[in-house]
């Protein structure tokens, strides 16, 4: 049976999401040495400014201050597995954050 790299299922996933319409970027643009870098390390697996971004647009009657709170409380990984993180982050984009 033949095996697929994680680069191949990468590269399934965003021609994908292009079909979908989205835009996609790669490291040469958006990693930390990019064209235009949108994060500081490769470890960061949040684009902050982005969700920082969307926060806003998605929320403008909430005051700044509670919308930096949800951001912080959304990238805080404070789950000890992988599962239960995805979890947390899933209820989080369907019920909101408590702030």
């Amino acid at each position: 049976m033949p095996t697929l790299t994680e680069a191949e299922v990468e590269a399934v996933l965003l021609d994908h999401l292009a079909a979908l319409g989205y835009t996609c970027l790669n490291d040469a643009v958006s990693g930390p040495d990019g064209a235009a870098p949108e994060r500081e390390a490769y470890s960061d697996t949040f684009l902050s400014g982005r969700l920082r971004d969307a926060i806003a647009r998605l929320n403008p009657q909430i005051p700044e201050d509670a919308r930096e709170d949800a951001l912080r409380r959304l990238i805080a990984n404070d789950r000890p597995s992988l599962i239960e993180e995805n979890r947390r982050l899933h209820r989080a984009m369907v019920e909101g954050v408590p702030v």
